[in-house]
């Protein structure tokens, strides 16, 4: 199965959780990361669910990928990694904008690789 189609139902499964209906933010982003990374583990052949954002941006660098999509995912993975380890409490629509972001991500390995 491709790698989109594998994330695109974690992702909505994950939009179906308990973690997102009692919009427990932590545990939601802990999941959606990591849906996030194994995607990208996936499409541009590198560990990134045992990486760190730092990690996974430097491999992106090497990866050629534009500057306007590297920024997407730096600032994705930084303001997850805020709810996740800072206890940020995010508005619906920063919410909102994280899993735009997120469903973009998993797009990317159609417009680098046809994948």
């Amino acid at each position: 199965m491709p790698p989109e189609i594998v994330a695109e139902r974690r992702l909505n499964e994950l939009l179906t959780s308990k973690f997102y209906q009692n919009k427990r933010w932590k545990e939601f982003f802990l999941q959606l990361t990591e849906i996030t990374k194994d995607y990208l583990a996936g499409v541009f052949n590198f560990l990134a669910p045992a990486e760190t954002t730092f990690e996974i941006i430097t491999e992106m660098k090497v990866k050629k990928i534009t500057s306007s999509d590297l920024n997407m995912i730096r600032v994705f993975f930084e303001k997850s990694d805020l709810i996740k380890f800072a206890k940020h409490q995010p508005s619906d629509d920063e919410v909102n904008e994280l899993l735009d972001m997120a469903k973009k991500i998993i797009k990317l390995g159609m417009k680098y690789h046809g994948v």
